[in-house]
């Protein structure tokens, strides 16, 4: 990373980005009537389905939400967990800059295609054949790494019985 960037970085974590003024953010306890997994600002993990959420807002207008795992690491551990969080954003960053001009990708009209065809009346899909088992391709689990910048948490809980 250059010295410019960084330099830039490091102002703004202790700053606003409209005023540069540094100013504490309260985080409160907010219920929700929409039970699903929201994204943590703090760790890059998510929420479980739970009825209480720890929101705010900096002076920005930017909303920040901070999951009950990091909760439970306590306020003492808020400040490691973001670096943890700004390092694995960092490794995403440079993975994907490392994509420009190397991608090969088919056609819109192959991926047409290959989603078969539409019922022009209705707009829905029609059946082809019979119904179609597809294999997860051979680096799937390799995906799950690389989005995480390398590290995968392991204290998600997979919920297999959930129809969506």
């Amino acid at each position: 990373m250059s010295a410019l960037l960084r330099a830039a970085l490091d102002a703004l974590t202790a700053t606003s980005l409209s005023n540069g003024t540094k100013q504490m953010i309260d985080m409160k306890l907010v219920r929700t009537n929409f039970y699903t997994r929201w994204p943590c600002d703090v760790c890059g993990g998510c929420t479980e389905k739970v009825e209480w959420l720890c929101e705010g807002q900096d002076i920005d207008g930017y909303g920040v939400r901070v999951c009950e795992v990091c909760l439970e690491a306590g306020q003492d551990q808020i400040d490691n967990r973001l670096e943890a969080h700004l390092k694995d954003r960092e490794k995403g960053t440079l993975w994907l800059r490392s994509l420009i001009g190397r991608l090969n990708i088919p056609t819109f009209d192959e991926w047409r295609r290959a989603e078969g065809p539409i019922d022009e009346r209705t707009g829905e899909r029609l059946p082809v054949g019979g119904p179609v088992e597809l294999e997860p391709p051979e680096w799937d689990h390799l995906m799950v790494g690389a989005a995480a910048g390398g590290r995968c948490r392991d204290d998600f809980i997979i919920d297999d019985d959930i129809p969506f």
